[in-house]
């Protein structure tokens, strides 16, 4: 009983090490990408509909949909994952947005 008192702090200790070589080797692989989008009529129906169709995109793990302050119809739209830049702008082909890879 002892002994397996003395192991396991080791162990711990272990299974942290390769919980945090998981998550650099995941955060390596992931990238972000910007787009600007633009053709956005409405403040908040516009942003959600494209954040939607964006984290249908396989590898996409987070949108940020920050829509232009001076009235314009554009947001910068931040990407986290593995989807490149070409398949979050096809995401959004047929839509009535236009996007320009940034």
């Amino acid at each position: 009983m002892k002994s397996i008192l003395l192991i396991l702090p080791a162990l711990a200790m272990l299974l942290g090490a390769c919980r945090s070589t998981t998550t650099n080797w995941q955060a390596r692989e992931e990238r972000s990408s910007r787009l600007v989008v633009e053709g956005l009529i409405c403040r908040a129906g516009c942003p959600a509909r494209i954040e939607s169709a964006l984290r249908r995109v396989p590898g996409v793990r987070l949108v940020a949909v920050e829509a232009v302050a001076n009235g314009s119809e554009r947001a910068v739209v931040t990407v986290t994952g593995k989807a490149n830049a070409d398949e979050l702008a096809a995401a959004l082909e047929g839509t009535p947005y236009r996007v320009k890879l940034d």
